[in-house]
């Protein structure tokens, strides 16, 4: 075989290897979801004041409550809030989350400290908060609530070929569902959701990105400018009529 045979030869091998490396990365990601339980129920359901915001940072999401649990049956109830600088999250004695205040939630991995062995379950609560979960159908990519666009199912930080023993048995379920009245909730934005851990949870001294949501946010509706018109004649003609009233007595 000539070295041009075998040159060529080389070549063909290295675009087989890469082809199948693609198909590996490709595969891995897909069976993560497939061993997270993903679930989500109606619940209560919530009206949506104004519109949608599917671009949420870390900086403009409001005070929503986490309820961590761990094993030797303790918990802690954290309210997210502004932790210093430009980090964002909750924090406790046991427990830290937190996120970048630029940071997109679609796209971005919360950063978690855990002092205490066995944290086995995140509670996201944010009712009567701008904070809605959005759990968009990332498959089919279907369309969801007006304003929200495709979103991202709760996952936790793995990588390569661990993604089918790290996520093993995980669970993630929304419920409390949003709407946009007077229409019936699509599906996809939540009020609640809770992550539970398998076996004995995540160990003492994880340092590093733990888990991913996506959020959007409501926004609250701008009145037009004739709203405002009206508005103002009506204050002027109330104002009139007091005048008028003043000047009987």
């Amino acid at each position: 075989m000539s070295a041009a045979d075998l040159l060529t030869s080389f070549y063909i091998s290295m675009k087989k290897i890469s082809a199948l490396l693609l198909l590996v990365l490709a595969f891995f990601p897909s069976a993560s979801y497939a061993q997270i339980s993903i679930s989500s129920t109606t619940g209560n359901v919530y009206d949506i004041p104004g519109s949608v915001e599917d671009q949420a940072s870390g900086s403009m999401m409001g005070s929503f409550q986490l309820t961590a649990r761990w094993l030797d049956g303790q918990s802690r109830v954290m309210s997210y809030g502004l932790l210093g600088g430009s980090t964002w999250g909750f924090t406790s004695d046991r427990l830290s989350l937190t996120i970048d205040g630029s940071s997109d939630t679609f796209s971005s991995y919360w950063s978690g400290s855990n002092s205490i062995a066995g944290l086995y379950q995140l509670e996201f609560d944010a009712k009567n908060t701008n904070v809605l979960f959005d759990r968009t159908f990332y498959y089919n990519f279907a369309e969801g609530t007006p304003g929200s666009n495709l979103g991202w199912d709760g996952d936790i930080a793995c990588d390569g070929l661990l993604y089918l023993l790290c996520e093993l048995g995980t669970s993630v379920v929304y419920t409390d569902a949003a709407r946009i009245a007077p229409n019936e909730p699509v599906g996809d934005l939540y009020r609640k959701m809770t992550m539970t851990f398998s076996g004995t949870g995540i160990a003492r001294g994880v340092d590093g990105d733990i888990i991913r949501f996506d959020t959007d946010i409501t926004m609250a509706t701008v009145p037009e400018p004739s709203t405002y018109l009206l508005m103002s004649a009506g204050l002027a003609g109330l104002g009139i009529v007091a005048r008028r009233r003043r000047g009987k007595i």
